[in-house]
């Protein structure tokens, strides 16, 4: 993971500053950190188990300060997408993706990214999990924006990494996904 300043001109973006993220341990997956949009330089690091980095953007080093367990059958490498923004009554959502890797009978290296809703509460307990979904069916899509205008989401995700896309989705449209976890969310209104 880095961080980077950058100024916006009317024609043009201009990075300033761009400075790696010390970690340990470190992964191959750093780069799927979320960020947690009411929370500056917090990030979602995993989702499985949750585990909330603090970023020190002085120095550039990163210290854990929230790890939780679930008792929830996921993947282990259900990780970043979008950013977790605020949600209802406190909570906080955001879309995840992860890889369905397989080797094809031409022992070749292939794979699925497959998407989710997850769902926590003010004290980042897990709320709500949605199953798998793709966007547009492609083995190559993955979630990297989340943000919430009147009663929709816009979601911007990239497309078998080659094009990027924007997709507008009304917030009602979660009643009609399934869902791993479900708690009590739907009936207190969030």
């Amino acid at each position: 993971m880095e961080l980077c300043e950058i100024d916006w001109t009317e024609d043009k973006c201009i990075e300033r500053t761009r400075d790696r993220i010390e970690v340990d341990p470190h992964t191959y997956l750093e780069k799927n950190w979320m960020p947690i949009l009411d929370m500056p330089f917090h990030y979602v690091r995993w989702c499985n188990p949750l585990q909330i980095t603090k970023v020190d953007p002085e120095t550039g080093t990163c210290k854990n300060i929230l790890k939780k367990h679930y008792n929830l059958e996921l993947p282990w490498e259900l990780r970043g997408g979008s950013q977790v923004i605020p949600w209802k009554n406190g909570s906080r959502i955001c879309v995840t993706h992860e890889v369905d890797f397989y080797h094809n009978p031409g022992y070749h290296k292939d794979a699925h990214y497959y998407h989710r809703f997850v769902i926590w509460d003010k004290d980042w307990n897990l709320e709500a999990v949605s199953h798998q979904f793709k966007f547009m069916a492609a083995k190559i899509e993955f979630a990297c924006g989340l943000a919430l205008k009147d009663d929709n989401f816009i979601i911007t995700y990239g497309y078998q990494d080659n094009a990027a896309y924007a997709l507008k989705m009304p917030v009602k449209l979660l009643d009609n996904l399934n869902w791993e976890n479900r708690k009590s969310w739907i009936n207190n209104g969030l």
